[in-house]
């Protein structure tokens, strides 16, 4: 397009009225937009931390840079308990802390183990992961295998 090609100045100036009231009718309001609440900033918070593997102690948000008053924080966790919308939230008591974690990422024994090894609870940690992924009991496996074979071995010792 050279100089002579160009649209005069009148001609670009005329303004499709229809069509702006299209694209202004796309425009959002700037008031429509919605400040998080501190609980559901509080669940996300603790959902992200969950979906890494980690559990939020709550002494993280009193401490700095969160620094949220106790009698607040307590009120909020409150809320996010009696909520629907946060029903993946659980809280953990440890020896040290109260841990609060999201069901949508981590299981409830996945949860308690981190809780033993956050709380540097080692041998309590083995315990728990004793009492969950438990043995076979061996010695009714080796009985059953013993009758087994000795009734191939020896004929008629099954009896």
């Amino acid at each position: 397009m050279n100089h002579q090609d160009e649209l005069p100045l009148a001609k670009v100036s005329e303004i499709d009225e229809a069509k702006r009231q299209w694209l202004q009718g796309m425009r959002h309001p700037v008031d429509t937009v919605t400040e998080p609440e501190p609980a559901e900033i509080l669940a996300e918070f603790i959902r992200q931390h969950s979906a890494a593997g980690q559990l939020v102690a709550r002494a993280v948000f009193l401490s700095p840079p969160y620094s949220v008053a106790e009698e607040e924080l307590s009120v909020l966790l409150e809320n996010i308990k009696q909520n629907g919308d946060y029903a993946d939230i659980a809280c953990m008591t440890g020896s040290q802390d109260d841990y609060y974690y999201s069901t949508q990422a981590m299981s409830e024994n996945y949860a308690a183990m981190s809780l033993q090894v956050v709380e540097q609870d080692i041998c309590r940690a083995i315990a728990h992961a004793v009492r969950f992924y438990r043995v076979p009991d061996v010695s009714s496996s080796l009985q059953s295998r013993h009758a087994d074979a000795s009734a191939i071995l020896l004929p008629g010792s099954a009896d």
